[in-house]
């Protein structure tokens, strides 16, 4: 069966995971009794669950303190050697394995995020990046790139070595990250709100404060 596990994708890992069933024998009598067939689903993609946290400085290394959470639109993930980790693949029945299709295969994943994620100084636990990847066989370094919501700088994320002997079909991988962010303060935007993500409208008024119909933050 051909499927494909999508280059593009929203950080739902049940939107994109390929899910199999190991098959189920049934005798004539259990067939004429219109008997229940009872499927075993399990996952034959890859999973790769990520967390990560920041630390913020100017151009001259120093800390930004007043950054206390950004947040997150988008991640790609890209493999060094071209190792296939998204595209057309095959389905064999018989021992449950996808197998890429090379020349419709990819070795980078986008992350476009539906909802931005918030990324603290800290690990939070409930806040991280889904990708969904085809199984691997070959060890190799993952690259990162990171996208913030109406951010200006740079950001950086450390590669990572996958694991010895690539990454295994129906196992979820969890892997930390820290994202640092080097921040032009001159391109900063005056006095802007941030909230759940989303930037408010700012309007600057004598001492700089943030107003919304006459109530001051």
């Amino acid at each position: 069966m051909l499927l494909s596990v999508p280059s593009a994708q929203t950080g739902e890992f049940g939107r994109h995971q390929i899910c199999s069933s190991a098959m189920v024998e049934m005798s004539k009598s259990e067939i004429v009794k219109n008997k229940m067939v009872r499927f075993t689903f399990a996952p034959v993609t890859t999973l790769l669950r990520i967390r990560f946290k920041f630390t913020a400085t100017n151009q001259e290394g120093q800390a930004l303190d007043y950054l206390s959470e950004v947040y997150l639109k988008q991640l790609i993930l890209t493999m060094s050697d071209d190792t296939a980790i998204a595209g057309d693949c095959q389905l064999k029945f018989g021992d449950q394995t996808l197998t890429a299709v090379a020349a419709k295969s990819s070795n980078q994943i986008v992350v476009n995020l539906t909802q931005p994620v918030r990324i603290a100084k800290e690990y939070l636990e409930d806040n991280y990046v889904d990708i969904v990847l085809l199984p691997t066989t070959s060890s190799a370094r993952l690259d990162f790139s990171a996208g913030l919501q109406n951010g200006k700088g740079e950001f950086t994320v450390a590669s990572k070595d996958s694991p010895t002997g690539g990454f295994k079909a129906g196992v979820r991988y969890f892997l930390d990250r820290e994202l640092k962010i080097v921040i032009q303060e001159d391109t900063m935007p005056d006095a802007s709100y941030t909230d759940g993500g989303q930037m408010w409208d700012s309007q600057v008024v004598n001492d700089g404060a943030y107003t919304d119909a006459g109530n001051v933050w």
